[in-house]
């Protein structure tokens, strides 16, 4: 029997070994790592748009549009010591045909009861003028609704009797496009017709 040398058995020996030895695995490539797309946070949302909050009518402004139609009834609105005055101070018409209309009336007790349809009529067309626009009331107590070329302005006066609102004078007046000289005629005219109805009161019957 051949015996092999101990430098060929050692040799043999590590050659089994190394062949029995386990393999350890390649180690796993890390997983690629994904970012995803994160938008922005938004800037902080504008306040909203707050419209400011109307100014309630005037109740000058609403009380001429409910005697304007008729759901205040006109005579219930005029104080009988006072009765209305009716100002006229119109241009002459662009056509040439016709004169200038200037005037001034107190009305009281049966001359303001048959007044009082025509009374209304000129409030209705004051309205009407104003459309769908504010009417503009004063602190004085007129509302005033403006004209423009031969198209006259209307001014109406409210007086408070005992916390009533009570009609006081209707004016209409062509003021738009006319001289200084004729607005301030016009002017005059209604100061002159107020304080001369004011000055007085309406004959009360007994």
């Amino acid at each position: 029997m051949h015996r092999l040398a101990l430098p060929t058995l050692f040799a043999a020996a590590h050659a089994c070994s190394a062949q029995r030895a386990p393999v350890a695995p390649a180690p796993l490539a890390p997983a690629p790592v994904v970012v995803a797309d994160v938008p922005p946070p938004p800037d902080a949302a504008p306040a909203p748009d707050v419209a400011p909050e109307a100014a309630p009518p005037d109740p000058r402004a609403l009380r001429l549009r409910a005697l304007a139609n008729g759901s205040v009834a006109l005579a219930d609105a005029i104080d009988s010591a006072r009765g209305v005055t009716i100002i006229r101070h119109i241009e002459a018409p662009p056509s040439g045909r016709g004169r200038a209309r200037i005037s001034d009336q107190r009305l009281c007790g049966a001359a303001l009861t048959r007044a009082l349809p025509a009374i209304r009529r000129d409030l209705a067309s004051a309205v009407e003028q104003a459309g769908e626009d504010p009417i503009d009331c004063g602190a004085d107590g007129t509302c005033i609704i403006p004209g423009m070329e031969y198209q006259p302005a209307w001014q109406i006066y409210f007086v408070d009797v005992q916390g009533e609102l009570r009609l006081d004078a209707v004016a209409e007046l062509s003021l738009a496009a006319m001289g200084d000289e004729w607005v301030d005629a016009a002017n005059a005219h209604v100061t002159r017709a107020l304080t001369a109805a004011r000055a007085r009161p309406c004959p009360q019957r007994p």
